[in-house]
């Protein structure tokens, strides 16, 4: 019997071991990606806002016919980070502002109205903070001052009934391209 006991403890203890080492082996790990790319030009765009999704509430039929009515106003933000905006090699001129430009489909030709897919006659106006709407596809864009470090690039846009266009209920989408000219 006291040989059994023993046996038994061993077991046991033995046992034990297993249940220890496989809580440990049973731990799992990850994988962690980076990525970046570096530019040639004074500054770079941050990745939050070098890519945007802007989602407008639902806007009633009724109040978008309505002349002169928009949707809220939605914050159109471009960051610029890491600015250096010493000379250029082969140039004594430094960096001192920006231009940005939006391209992308007109609605006829008002070309402040970035045109939607979708046939709901809704347009997309991109503006400064000011409320002045840009032009879309414009030769020269909005020059902005730049200074060292981060710079952030403010813009606003909203949603109205396209010039000439029959306001109809359904979803509606719309692409803008920014540009960044460097002077």
């Amino acid at each position: 019997m006291k040989k059994f006991k023993q046996l038994s403890l061993s077991i046991l203890v033995a046992s034990s071991f297993v249940v220890i080492s496989g809580s440990t082996l049973a731990a799992s790990g990850g994988v962690v990606n980076f990525s970046g790319k570096v530019v040639n030009t004074p500054c770079g765009i941050s990745t939050e806002t070098a890519t945007q999704n802007i989602t407008f509430n639902d806007i009633s039929k009724a109040h978008l016919s309505t002349d002169g009515a928009t949707s809220e106003i939605r914050d159109l933000n471009i960051d610029l980070v890491n600015c250096d905006l010493s000379a250029p090699e082969g140039s004594e001129e430094a960096f001192r502002s920006v231009t940005v430009s939006f391209t992308g489909s007109t609605n006829g030709n008002n070309n402040t109205e970035l045109a939607t897919v979708g046939g709901t006659g809704a347009a997309i106006v991109i503006a400064n903070t000011g409320g002045t709407p840009l032009e879309i596809n414009a030769a020269e864009g909005n020059q902005v001052k730049l200074d060292p470090g981060t710079n952030n690039l403010r813009y606003v846009t909203w949603v109205k009934k396209g010039t000439g266009q029959e306001v109809t209920e359904g979803d509606f989408m719309a692409v803008a391209n920014f540009r960044l000219t460097y002077q």
